[in-house]
């Protein structure tokens, strides 16, 4: 069995490369990782790893598009991606946008600079920051993921569920099947979903099987709410959920 191996191209590597000079700016600003400009590519090649500026391990990486990148462990948790996300914020203010296929996204100098899931094989994505000088497509202001993520969390947060805590992202964005969260409580599967001004909650029944449990799609339910924008979308979550808290169980927390 033969087994490939990305090469980085070594000739050249230590004239100034504006990419690279970014991708050493990060390196320098958020990670313990001990390397010189000149030695980046090499540095890769070993897959040298830090620490992240809060103590997350992270290591030195180009990804198969050659965007620079800062990857984590594919075992990283939802919690301690959004405290990578908070210390990025902190730096960098509100990414300027989001991408259903990267994740967060800001422009500075001329450069994007990406922190998502990136998919290194089917079902497995790992969480990097990119940087790239190449235009993401397919991109949604982020005010606009922010506020429609934010009237979606809000009610279900209420009741004790964070969809950051599920999706790592604030929610979990398609641009063919708009924003969602999906989550299992009280032996069912549901899912909130809102697309084209149309609000959808789904409830299909869990049945064991074995270690897992499967979907018994013939008994699922849901409930539609039409004409819905941004500015009532968290109103009219709230009322679906409490008219159907019989189904997922999830009561308002008192304060």
């Amino acid at each position: 069995m033969f087994c490939f191996k990305r090469k980085i191209k070594n000739e050249d590597s230590n004239k100034d490369n504006p990419l690279k000079r970014e991708y050493s700016t990060l390196l320098k600003k958020y990670t313990s990782l001990d390397y010189t400009y000149e030695s980046i590519d090499q540095n890769i090649q070993k897959r040298l790893c830090g620490e992240f500026t809060n103590g997350y391990d992270c290591s030195m990486y180009l990804t198969y598009d050659s965007r620079y990148a800062i990857r984590f462990k594919g075992d990283m948790t939802a919690t301690e991606f959004d405290d990578v996300f908070t210390v990025l914020i902190k730096d960098l203010g509100n990414p300027d946008f989001f991408c259903d296929y990267e994740g967060y996204v800001w422009k500075k100098d001329g450069f994007y600079i990406i922190y998502g899931l990136y998919s290194l094989n089917y079902n497995y994505e790992v969480p990097m920051i990119c940087v790239s000088a190449n235009d993401i497509g397919r991109k949604m202001a982020y005010n606009r993921y922010s506020a429609v993520a934010q009237a979606i969390s809000n009610p279900l947060i209420a009741r004790g569920l964070n969809p950051q805590k599920i999706h790592y992202y604030k929610i979990a964005f398609f641009r063919e099947f708009g924003f969602g969260v999906t989550f299992e409580s009280k032996d069912t599967m549901v899912s909130i979903n809102y697309d084209k001004n149309t609000l959808e909650i789904s409830f299909v029944p869990l049945r064991p099987e074995g270690e897992v449990k499967g979907l018994e799609l013939e008994s699922g339910k849901k409930r539609q709410m039409h004409g819905i924008t941004i500015t009532n979308l968290e109103k009219s979550l709230n009322k679906l959920l409490e008219e159907t808290k019989d189904y997922h169980g999830l009561n308002i927390i008192s304060a």
